[in-house]
Formats: C-alpha cells, sequence, structure tokens
C-alpha cells in the first residue's frame, strides 16, 4: 500500500490516503458503512481504519481524537452544541468537573515545575470551560476555528490569569492544551516579550512535554499535527525550539527563550 498524508478540513484530523493495490477478495471492509472495498483506491484515516473514497465527502471524524466516528470503530459519538463532533472513545475521558479540572492543574503544574517552570502560583490562574461560540466571542475579531485555548489577565491588586479552555476535550488534550497556556502566563510573569510566531511555537513546547510523556497513539496523533503547517502557523518556529530542546534540554530554552535567535 502507498501511502500519503494529507490534511483533512478538521483542526487536528490527520488522513492518511491509501492507494492500495490489493484485490477486493482480500476482505477489506468499509469502517463507515461496512461493506466490502472493492476499489483499488481507499483512503485509511490516522487510526488506520479504511473507508470507501466517497465517504470523504460525507464522513464524520471526530475534533478530538481523528477517528472516523461510526458504530464499528467508535461506538457512534455526539454533535456538541457548537458543531464539533466527539465519538464516543473520547468523550469518556472528557474533562468536565471542577475536581477533574483541579487534578488536571496540579499534574500539568507537576511537569512544568520539573521543566524549570516553578514561578506558576495555582492561586492566580482561573481555568474556563467554554464552548467555541463563547471563544469566538472572547477572541474578538480574530480567526477562532482552530482556536483551542486563550488566555487574558483581569487588572486588580493581584494579578488573576483567566484561562479559557474548549469544554468536551479528553483529559491529555485538555492538559496538553493548558500547558500551552501556562507557559504563556509564565512569558508574562517574567516580562519576557516574544514576536507573536516564537511566543506560539515555544508555548506548544508545553504541549509537546504533555503528549510526548503521555506516548499513546492519541498523543502521537497530537505531536504530528504540532509539525503540520496546516494545523500550526508557528510550525517553523516550533520546529526550530524543538531542536533546541531536544539538543540542549528544555530548561537550556526557558533560559535563553528571550534571546534565542530564530532564523
Amino acid at each position: 500500500m502507498k501511502i500519503n498524508i494529507n490534511q483533512y478540513i478538521l483542526i487536528i484530523l490527520l488522513l492518511i490516503s491509501g492507494i492500495s493495490t490489493q484485490n477486493f477478495e482480500s476482505n477489506i471492509s468499509c469502517s463507515i458503512c461496512n461493506n466490502i472495498i472493492k476499489d483499488k483506491e481507499y483512503y485509511v484515516d490516522a487510526w488506520g481504519n479504511p473507508f470507501h473514497m466517497y465517504h470523504k465527502r460525507t464522513g464524520i471524524f471526530c475534533e478530538c481524537c481523528s477517528r472516523i466516528i461510526s458504530e464499528k470503530i467508535t461506538n457512534g459519538g455526539y454533535k456538541l452544541d457548537d458543531g464539533r463532533y466527539i465519538c464516543t472513545l473520547c468523550d469518556v475521558s472528557v474533562v468536565k468537573s471542577e475536581k477533574e479540572i483541579e487534578n488536571s492543574l496540579n499534574r500539568v503544574l507537576d511537569i512544568l515545575k520539573d521543566n524549570n517552570i516553578s514561578n506558576l502560583n495555582r492561586e492566580e490562574l482561573k481555568i474556563n470551560l467554554i464552548n467555541r461560540n463563547s471563544m469566538s466571542e472572547q477572541y474578538k475579531f480574530h480567526e477562532v476555528e482552530h482556536l483551542k485555548g486563550l488566555t487574558k489577565v483581569i487588572p486588580s491588586e493581584k494579578e488573576i490569569f483567566n484561562i479559557f479552555i474548549l469544554n468536551n476535550l479528553p483529559k491529555i488534550q485538555f492538559e496538553a492544551i493548558l500547558a500551552h497556556e501556562l507557559l504563556h502566563v509564565w512569558l508574562f510573569k517574567k516580562n519576557i516579550n516574544l514576536s507573536k510566531p516564537i511566543m506560539e511555537g515555544f508555548c506548544n513546547l508545553g504541549s509537546y512535554l504533555i503528549y510526548k510523556l503521555d506516548d499513546t497513539k492519541f498523543s502521537r496523533i497530537h505531536l504530528l499535527s504540532l509539525e503540520n503547517e496546516s494545523t500550526n502557523s508557528n510550525v517553523t518556529e516550533y520546529k526550530i525550539l524543538k531542536s533546541i530542546m531536544d539538543t540542549k534540554g528544555f530548561n537550556y530554552v526557558t533560559k535563553n527563550i528571550g534571546t534565542i535567535d530564530i532564523e
């Protein structure tokens, strides 16, 4: 089978387009309609699930894990009130309660602390779960389709960092986005001013730490999306910073992020 990687229209959806030379008698069944695929060409999603080419325009994919939503593969799924789709496999680990938010926050803070990010005060952080429509209202005039997290500072006697994260996200994805936003907080508190591409590339390293530590298929797909031009407009800066991190360590990046020259 010849495999090419393409970007589908959903936020993190990576489809692997496969051109099969196998005979239809191999009994490969479609993951959507469950019929045998008799065509010589067919698609395969990021999880290796094959489906007829004509399903590409009508098939529904989970926005969290990129799986085809079908009874066979995911035991169905749901359409959320803001138009997003989530499969039942992801739904079981969705972060919803205050206790779940608190547990994830503590875990992410510990991971960041282990990586030289230690000046984040729990009392200064307020985490809000909102849908995409509310995220759009918070983000105002900017494109919001690909936005899953946003941080604002509330001016007061004691600075409060208001972190907005899309609701109905699985635990690992929620924590990866939270780590990204917490690095924004860290940069603000350290008074480090960066260009937007470098800042976003750096904060994506927070997501990388979470996904890399998890090291599941789910996380590996999201790591691929961080390096994909269509899903990450700051992919060049991210790749350069990640390369420096891989060779010199994350601590080196955090100590020198204000002066690192990215060409």
